[in-house]
């Protein structure tokens, strides 16, 4: 399999001051979707994720799943607690989350490719973190802003996944894209994630916590470690 490399289209900083009020981010908690076109698996992308921008490899998404997870080609699809065979099992909050699952875009033994959603908007001058939900294959997952790589680490656990938080203060008050990439591994990795915020709250230091949760990461979820067809 061909190693993918992980792009995105940089943007340049703009003053918070001259972006207009409509630039915030929106969605963020995948809350907001066009119901009433939610009636196929396959859906346009624009009304499952409304505000956000898919990617599948290099090429903007058109097409979103709806109600399933991918088992071998590359798309992200919105999730219900209700989607069959169990899969509803994945969702983390509220009556949807995300699911990147890279994959094939052709072929069986094609080229596995990475997945992502973007954004551009404007970041609040009082955040201080950026916090999302997430589970699965999160040692693949890469998070962008303007092209800057955002490190972040466990602070928290919930029922069926883990709360990360980067450290988002240097951008406080830039207008730039916001993008989750789910980089790809020869077996299609695959990523549940929800409830993306900006935070007051500086990232915590180090501590026994967060220790304890990284230990409880090394256990793993093992939804997304299927086989390859």
């Amino acid at each position: 399999m061909r190693n993918w490399k992980l792009t995105t289209a940089c943007l340049v900083f703009v003053s918070g001051s001259l972006a207009p009020a409509q630039g915030t981010f929106q969605n963020l908690d995948f809350e907001s979707p066009n119901v009433a076109n939610l009636t196929n698996l396959f859906v346009a992308f624009s009304d499952a994720f409304p505000g956000w921008t898919g990617y599948v490899g290099t090429n903007q998404a058109t097409g979103a799943g709806y109600n399933f997870i991918s088992g071998g080609a590359a798309l992200t699809s919105l999730v219900t607690p209700t989607a069959p065979g169990g899969g509803g099992a994945v969702v983390i909050n509220g009556n949807y989350s995300a699911a990147l699952v890279t994959g094939e875009t052709g072929p069986v033994g094609g080229t596995i490719v990475p997945v992502a959603i973007a954004q551009t908007a404007l970041i609040p001058i009082s955040a201080r973190s950026l916090r999302f939900s997430a589970s699965a294959n999160v040692n693949y997952l890469v998070v962008m802003f303007s092209c800057v790589t955002v490190p972040f680490s466990a602070v928290g656990v919930g029922p069926n996944y883990t709360i990360y938080a980067g450290d988002i203060q240097p951008f406080a008050g830039l207008t730039g894209e916001l993008r989750f990439t789910e980089q790809a591994a020869s077996f299609g990795p695959g990523l549940i994630l929800d409830d993306i915020q900006f935070s007051n709250i500086s990232i915590p230091e180090p501590n026994v916590t967060s220790l304890a949760v990284l230990a409880a990461l090394l256990l793993g979820w093992p939804f997304f470690r299927r086989r390859r067809r």
